[in-house]
């Protein structure tokens, strides 16, 4: 992909225990971390309601 990963099989937003700052996770098949990097509260946010809602076509 645009990253240059390989073996990617997973994606996942989460809040890091100490700080609770928002970050996106990376996995391959094993659940090995492959990249982690901080989001914004609002891409977190915006995150969730695309899992609970779908991505419905804007017109």
């Amino acid at each position: 992909g645009g990253l240059g990963l390989k073996g990617v099989s997973g994606v996942g937003m989460a809040t890091n225990n100490s700080d609770g700052s928002r970050f996106v996770a990376v996995f391959d098949d094993n659940q090995k971390l492959l990249l982690a990097r901080g989001i914004t509260e609002d891409v977190f946010q915006t995150g969730q309601d695309m899992v609970r809602n779908g991505v419905g076509r804007k017109h």
